[in-house]
């Protein structure tokens, strides 16, 4: 006999043999009619066969009703669930000419620039939603001062903000402010499975810019040579030997014409290797809303003279207000916004545009190896002046107090 749990990711349903197990086991009539009013769900045998053996079984005429009574309520449950959710309809498969062409009206060109207006680098990326959200191969580091983003049909984005980064896969969420933007859609669930039939989507213009590829089982990336480690891979098989390889950050579509990753500059025993889209989905959600965005500025027309970078340490002295961005569930309670107030006279504000700084609270881990960070950033330099991060045990709210503790000391006085 089994115990069901009401939190079971999958519901094995009881049988008449279940509740014959209960009345052996010594349990009164009530606690077994209880227990079966609990089950999520059930598979009785009602005939009048079957519950004659059950009256022979010592099953008394009080659990035999609760047994009905449970399955008239499955029943009603199961009829519900079909006519409430109809199946949804399997997208129909698109033609070459169809997925070609709505691979590269998403196609980007991401120039990045340094501070003295000298381009270092062209990245390649595509629209991922309608409003602007961009995702791109290359994760923007230290060096990069400036972005500007070319689009398939000849626009010209200036003013490009870095939404997320992942080091680890060598990837960016980039956002410019727009709309109606041709996305790509992103696939809504599932994984890519050795054999499907996938499409690489390579250039702007041409006829012979759609690569189709059949995928491989995933391999893990420290197996696959500059990929790093933690996460996976997938070999694709190009169809046809005259065709190129396949370009980096550029879209890759199941038969339906949704994304289902992306192309990456490795190769795994002569094949080209794509990062799906499982791998990326996290930092594919639009979290710029009242998150920590980078504002990059625009391109300079002229070179520019590299400035000095600014103290941390005088950042923070002639800071007087603060804006405090919670990615966490406890972030910071009364007594943490206190000691900001009382020990810096700092003003806690509402508008990230009108704060001197942003204090970041995030989390990471479960359990034990939860994690809690704090960072605070200069709001107009965009410069890190203050970072720590503390384990957080369970049953204990939060590790912000103690992080706010550890910046505050940190902070030299005024003179």
């Amino acid at each position: 006999m089994f115990l069901l749990s009401l939190g079971q990711a999958q519901c094995v349903p009881w049988t008449n043999q279940d509740v014959v197990d209960l009345i052996r086991s010594g349990l009164s009539s009530g606690v077994v009619s209880a227990r079966l009013r609990a089950v999520p769900c059930v598979h009785f045998d009602l005939s009048v066969a079957a519950l004659k053996g059950l009256r022979k079984q010592g099953v008394p005429p009080s659990v035999l009703i609760t047994m009905i009574e449970s399955q008239q309520r499955q029943d009603k449950a199961d009829e519900a669930a079909r006519t409430a959710a109809p199946a949804e309809p399997v997208p129909a498969v698109w033609s070459p000419a169809e997925l070609d062409r709505a691979g590269r009206r998403a196609l980007l060109s991401i120039e990045a620039w340094d501070e003295t207006g000298k381009q270092i680098s062209v990245r390649n990326g595509f629209w991922v939603t309608p409003e602007g959200l961009i995702l791109s191969f290359g994760a923007v580091d230290a060096s990069v001062h400036s972005l500007r983003v070319r689009s398939a049909e000849g626009d010209v984005f200036d003013q490009v903000a870095v939404v997320d980064v992942d080091p680890r896969r060598n990837l960016s969420v980039l956002r410019v402010k727009t709309s109606e933007m041709p996305a790509l859609t992103v696939v809504p669930q599932g994984e890519i499975t050795a054999g499907m039939p996938v499409a690489l989507i390579e250039g702007v213009k041409g006829e012979a810019e759609l690569l189709n590829g059949i995928a491989e089982a995933q391999v893990d990336a420290s197996q696959v040579t500059g990929a790093g480690a933690g996460y996976h891979l997938i070999p694709v098989t190009i169809e046809g030997t005259q065709n190129p390889a396949p370009v980096p950050g550029r879209p890759v579509l199941n038969q339906q014409g949704q994304l289902i990753a992306i192309v990456s500059p490795y190769v795994w025993k002569g094949e080209p290797v794509v990062v799906p889209v499982e791998e990326i989905r996290g930092i594919l959600r639009d979290r710029l809303g009242r998150m920590l965005a980078r504002a990059w500025p625009a391109v300079p027309a002229a070179p520019i003279a590299p400035s000095a970078s600014p103290d941390p340490m005088k950042l923070l002295q002639q800071a007087r207000s603060v804006y405090v961005l919670d990615r966490t569930r406890s972030g910071l309670d009364a007594r943490a916004e206190n000691e900001l107030n009382k020990k810096r006279r700092w003003q806690i504000v509402d508008d990230a545009d009108q704060a001197d700084l942003w204090l970041v609270v995030e989390a990471s881990g479960k359990g034990w190896e939860r994690t809690e960070t704090l960072e605070v950033y200069d709001r107009q330099s965009h410069t890190l002046v203050w970072s720590g991060g503390d384990h957080v045990a369970p049953m204990r709210r939060s590790a912000v107090r103690r992080l706010i503790d550890r910046f505050l000391k940190a902070i030299p006085p005024a003179r």
